[in-house]
């Protein structure tokens, strides 16, 4: 990792020379941009590169209301700074401060300026530079996985193809992953269009290392009125995964998780209508098609250790992703 204290910034090779770098690592990075806009529409855009055999830029849309496009450009329209998050790539533009869309693809066009209001980022520690803690010091895993900004509101508008949807109002999300390939099976969850400023993310997944792999989890639970700190829970922390269980169907699958450990308990039961089919890395080539949703419902009740109720709330507009053979994963994580 080049910048473990700075995980939102580009991880990667350098994009001088790029052409003849690419040929020959298998890398991926993107960024997960989450608008959800007050009348409940929810546009997610990822801007990013992959390079190695195929090498290109690419944004990749994945729209409540007209679902999912990935779009490509050549290396030489991108163009991200070395010491800020600023993501350019063919007139368009990803940063802290906001989002400028001027694309066309299969779903349609998207133009306009989103700008974020006081993105809440996760403060380093030593011993937890980012969301993966001292597993962001570890070199060469496949994959890593950074939290940018928990939660921000969000102004400005946007242009659909004649339809403007504003902003105001809104709620903004950014995370992101670089390395080689996604993992193996994984479930991630994301929300924060609750009635109150709360924001929450979990993710399990089975985590390749070399010729091995492990079962991990990370997440975190941010509520400003009801803890002065973000409630991170992972592999590395004292927060456990003490009950979870998959249910419905693959095309909507129900996934239900307890996190306890501290002063608090979370519940947590997701519900996904499956969503349009992404693209998501493999050794760099963004050729493994998932699914996620963007019109997930997430429910949560945080306790206190004791089994008073603190908090109660659900969010429309969750992300939810459940890919490959969660079923096993599930069990050793439980058990």
């Amino acid at each position: 990792m080049r910048h473990p204290f700075r995980s939102h910034l580009y991880q990667g090779p350098r994009l001088k020379g790029r052409r003849r770098d690419s040929g020959r690592r298998e890398y991926f990075e993107g960024w997960y941009f989450k608008q959800a806009f007050p009348d409940g529409r929810v546009i997610a855009c990822i801007p990013g590169v992959s390079f190695g055999s195929d090498p290109h830029g690419f944004i990749q849309i994945n729209d409540s209301a007209r679902g999912s496009d990935y779009i490509r450009f050549a290396p030489e329209e991108v163009e991200i700074a070395p010491d800020s998050l600023d993501v350019r790539i063919s007139g368009n533009r990803f940063s802290l401060s906001g989002i400028d869309l001027d694309i066309s693809g299969e779903l349609g066009s998207y133009r306009g300026s989103i700008r974020f209001d006081s993105p809440q980022m996760l403060r380093p520690r030593p011993y937890r530079p980012g969301i993966m803690g001292p597993f962001s010091y570890i070199p060469a895993m496949e994959c890593y996985h950074g939290l940018v900004s928990m939660n921000h509101g969000l102004s400005g508008s946007l242009d659909c193809d004649g339809e403007i949807l504003s902003a105001e109002g809104g709620r903004g999300y950014i995370e992101k992953d670089w390395g080689r390939s996604f993992p193996h099976a994984w479930v991630w969850m994301q929300a924060n269009s609750f009635s109150d400023e709360a924001s929450m993310m979990l993710s399990f997944a089975r985590i390749p290392w070399g010729r091995a792999s492990f079962p991990g989890h990370l997440g975190f639970l941010y509520h400003r009125e009801i803890m002065p700190e973000p409630m991170v829970f992972a592999t590395y922390s004292r927060h456990r995964l003490v009950e979870m269980n998959l249910s419905g169907s693959p095309d909507a699958p129900v996934v239900h998780a307890v996190v306890a450990g501290g002063r608090y308990r979370l519940e947590i039961q997701a519900l996904s209508d499956g969503g349009p089919d992404l693209v998501a890395p493999v050794r760099g080539k963004m050729d493994r098609i998932i699914k996620e949703t963007v019109n997930g419902r997430i429910s949560c009740r945080l306790f206190e250790a004791g089994g008073a109720l603190l908090w109660e709330q659900e969010s429309i507009g969750a992300g939810i992703e459940v890919q490959g053979p969660v079923d096993s994963l599930i069990g050793e994580l439980s058990s």
